[in-house]
């Protein structure tokens, strides 16, 4: 399931920071990233210790972000941790 986002992005098109739930995270590492007719996936790590897909979209210039179907994101790290943990 693909959910509309707003995102900010580099002068070379890689995502810096978008908008889920009305705030604003940014992204600390693409960790990979692959290609299809007319869109580019990216799984990034973010801010709040989330760890997400997100397509751009070539056709429309618009971005979205890839879920399960029923399912809501959820931090990797615990509520209990403060700050996001690089590995």
């Amino acid at each position: 399931m693909l959910q509309k986002i707003a995102v900010e992005r580099s002068e070379s098109g890689y995502p810096l920071k978008f908008c889920l739930k009305g705030k604003w995270h940014d992204v600390l590492s693409i960790e990979d990233c692959w290609y299809g007719a007319g869109y580019i996936y990216y799984r990034v790590f973010t801010d709040n210790c989330l760890t997400l897909i997100v397509r751009y979209e070539h056709l429309g210039d618009s971005w979205s972000m890839y879920r399960k179907k029923g399912s809501d994101v959820q931090p990797d790290c615990g509520p209990w941790q403060s700050d996001c943990i690089l590995h």
